[in-house]
Formats: structure tokens, C-alpha cells, sequence
């Protein structure tokens, strides 16, 4: 038995059902590095973040392996829509600031 080296990929959402640019580029990156490397997936246990947290919604917490790929999913919590559009409002002041600082070439 050979020791590989460890990677781990972090995404919001990982699994089969899960569709999404990201989370399915995540999913082949992932599956075709397990022949070199030990890959880990740390990811949420929901599989959509727009509907409400049921049962039917989440994956179990835990670890599980997918296609030689661990799973580790941890418990999420529900999106507060005020919280949400309050950091994303604050988050595009920071964008335009890094925007200009960019034209001006200080970065």
C-alpha cells in the first residue's frame, strides 16, 4: 500500500443529484485526481440551498465516499435573506474599490 499525498476540494454542494458550473467542476476534478492523490470533499449537507432545510433536502452529516472520493458533510443552517442582502450590499462596495485600485494599477 502506497501513502498518497492528501487534497481536499471545499464546496457548498457536492454530490450526484447536484447540478451547478462549480460544484459539477469540483465533482470530475476530484474523481479523476484519486488516482494520485487521497482527495477529501468538505462540503454542507444540502443539496439546495433555495429550498427549505427538510429531510428531503439534505444529505445525511457524516463521511461517505462517492467514486474513491471522501465526503465529509457537515450541518448548514437556513439562509437569512436580511443577512444576506445586507453582506452582499456591503460585498459590491469592496468589488468597485478593488475595480478602481486595478485601473489605477496598484494591484
Amino acid at each position: 500500500m502506497t501513502n498518497k499525498e492528501k487534497i481536499a476540494f471545499v464546496v457548498i454542494k457536492y454530490g450526484a443529484e447536484v447540478n451547478g458550473g462549480g460544484e459539477v467542476h469540483c465533482r470530475m476534478l476530484a474523481e479523476r485526481l484519486t488516482q494520485h492523490y487521497d482527495v477529501e470533499v468538505l462540503t454542507s449537507d444540502i443539496i439546495n440551498f433555495e429550498a427549505s432545510k427538510n429531510s428531503e433536502n439534505t444529505y445525511p452529516i457524516g463521511d461517505e465516499i462517492i467514486n474513491d472520493v471522501t465526503v465529509k458533510r457537515f450541518s448548514s443552517r437556513n439562509k437569512n435573506s436580511d443577512d444576506f442582502h445586507k453582506y452582499r450590499g456591503k460585498a459590491k462596495w469592496g468589488g468597485k474599490i478593488r475595480r478602481q485600485l486595478y485601473k489605477l494599477g496598484v494591484l
